[in-house]
């Protein structure tokens, strides 16, 4: 332990000194310098004393070592600290693979060519499908998806080029100009079926009438969802005849026709393909070429009564 300078003097002056009154001053001057250390020392007992009383009545007189909730806080680590650095590196080591799990994914998606209109490329190609381009083979006996094939579809399913089916007229209605919807009305009739047209492709209709200078028949145009989209009307000239081509477009996937109640109009009523007209031609289905069904539609494109 170290000694006071002061004292450590005071101690060789009384060894060396000769002379009483001299060592009487030696002592007396070591007494004091002693006196000065340890009020010193207990003016800094004081202050530690203070502090530590602080610290106890923060901790409301718990014992700071073992309080059960800072036990339990440190879940097992030596300090709260140690424990909160842990879970600290284990939720940033957490983000750091997510955000490398999503941008994996994200290039994933940005590579995908098939799709969204991304024109596929040849080298996107599985070797199946490189195997079959150069002459391998592909099993024809699985059973095809429910609708993947519709008649209209086969060979050995004929259709008129007329899409007007008279067959399906529901007299006392007419179709609405504004919403295509079916409205009362005794003097004229409308075909119940939606009938599938092309997108994006012209049609061609032309219809006679004894009636002259009126409109007599309009063709209503559907979205995919049945949902109204246009109308054609067809109105007669001087000589009884309207003709009229619409020019198809990207929703345009149905059409019904709705038209006044004169045998004339529907002994006459074509609506083709194209931007030709094509002469009149009853509106059928025929199976193999035998049997006709002018019945029947291709609503949805598949069977219907």
């Amino acid at each position: 332990m170290a000694i006071n300078p002061k004292i450590k003097q005071k101690a060789e002056d009384i060894r060396s000194k000769i002379f009483g009154s001299e060592v009487r001053e030696s002592l007396a001057s070591g007494i004091e310098a002693i006196s000065e250390d340890v009020e010193a020392t207990i003016g800094r007992q004081d202050y530690v004393e203070e502090q530590f009383q602080d610290v106890l009545d923060e901790t409301t007189g718990k014992d700071v070592i073992s309080a059960p909730e800072l036990i339990a806080a440190r879940n097992g680590k030596s300090n709260l600290k140690t424990r909160l650095d842990d879970e600290h590196a284990q939720v940033t080591a957490q983000l750091q693979q997510t955000e490398q799990s999503l941008s994996s994914q994200l290039a994933h998606i940005d590579n995908i060519k098939v799709g969204g209109g991304v024109k596929m490329e040849p080298e996107d190609a599985s070797q199946r499908m490189l195997d079959l381009l150069n002459g391998g083979t592909i099993e024809i006996n699985s059973i095809p998806q429910d609708k993947s094939v519709t008649p209209i579809k086969t060979t050995f399913i004929k259709k008129s080029t007329n899409l007007f089916n008279r067959g399906r007229l529901v007299s006392g209605y007419a179709l609405g100009q504004s919403d295509g919807n079916p409205t009362p009305n005794t003097n004229w009739s409308y075909t119940n079926n939606y009938e599938p047209i092309d997108r994006n492709t012209s049609y061609s209709i032309r219809m006679v009438s004894e009636m002259l200078d009126g409109t007599y028949a309009r063709v209503l145009i559907y979205n995919s969802a049945h949902q109204f989209v246009a109308q054609s009307p067809l109105s007669t000239a001087s000589n009884g005849v309207a003709e009229t081509v619409i020019n198809g477009g990207d929703n345009y996937y149905y059409i019904r026709t709705s038209v006044y109640n004169d045998e004339t109009i529907f002994d006459s009523l074509q609506i083709n393909k194209g931007s030709n007209l094509l002469n009149y031609e009853p509106y059928y289905q025929e199976f193999d070429g035998n049997t006709t069904f002018p019945w029947m539609t291709t609503e949805n494109e598949g069977w219907s009564v």
